[in-house]
């Protein structure tokens, strides 16, 4: 005698049709939950590259530019008297900066980040702080490698800016504002900074108060663009 051979079901569905449903279901929340975060948590991938090559190329340009000139220190430590742009650097002229050291940049381009909403200059002569994306320390030096040569221009401090100069002194804790790699308020921002010694770090607040107090300069004047 044939049996017939019956298909075990669960509310409705075969067993395979509710596994394939509950996949399906899976994979909805997952992009939804992925998408709610706020970007600050998971900054974009190609963003975090560009950004990160960029700053890279930044530090090494000024690196070779020490080298190419015989100098003993980072082009930001050099007064208008020695062919340096420091005193403009103080007026918050970051621009001029970029310009000097032009050469061994070669293109404007890296200066600003994929994520923001700045364009790159087409060149070097027509460059303004609209086509920057990253601060400058002026006061980074080549003898210590663990010093902040440069980062994301969305830094913040309890000190306002002044004429495109912000402070960090030891006893402060800088952050990230909003802008660049973090779009939503976020209990965790990150941003990007750059060593002398050319690496560059994907930094949390608490990161990048670690990063300055390791850096060991009383006060750091930072350009903003």
């Amino acid at each position: 005698m044939q049996t017939s051979r019956s298909v075990t079901k669960v509310s409705g569905f075969t067993a395979r049709e509710l596994a394939v449903v509950v996949a399906v279901l899976f994979f909805l929340v997952w992009i939804g939950v992925a998408t709610l975060l706020p970007s600050c948590s998971r900054p974009a991938m190609s963003g975090q590259v560009y950004c990160i090559r960029n700053l890279k190329e930044l530090t090494l340009a000024a690196i070779t530019w020490v080298n190419d000139n015989n100098a003993e220190n980072l082009p930001t430590s050099y007064s208008t008297n020695q062919g340096g742009v420091r005193e403009y650097l103080a007026q918050g002229k970051l621009p001029l900066f970029f310009q000097m050291i032009s050469n061994e940049l070669k293109t404007p381009e890296i200066l600003a980040c994929l994520t923001d909403k700045r364009k790159p200059a087409s060149d070097f002569r027509s460059l303004s702080n609209r086509n920057i994306s990253y601060f400058i320390n002026m006061d980074a030096s080549v003898s210590n490698s663990y010093n902040i040569f440069a980062g994301d221009r969305n830094i913040t401090n309890s000190r306002p800016v002044r004429s495109g100069m912000l402070e960090i002194r030891g006893t402060d804790l800088p952050g990230w504002g909003m802008g660049l790699h973090c779009t939503r308020s976020s209990a965790v921002r990150y941003g990007n900074i750059a060593l002398v010694d050319g690496s560059v770090h994907q930094s949390s607040e608490g990161d990048l108060q670690q990063a300055f107090a390791r850096s060991a300069i009383e006060t750091n004047h930072l350009v903003l663009p």
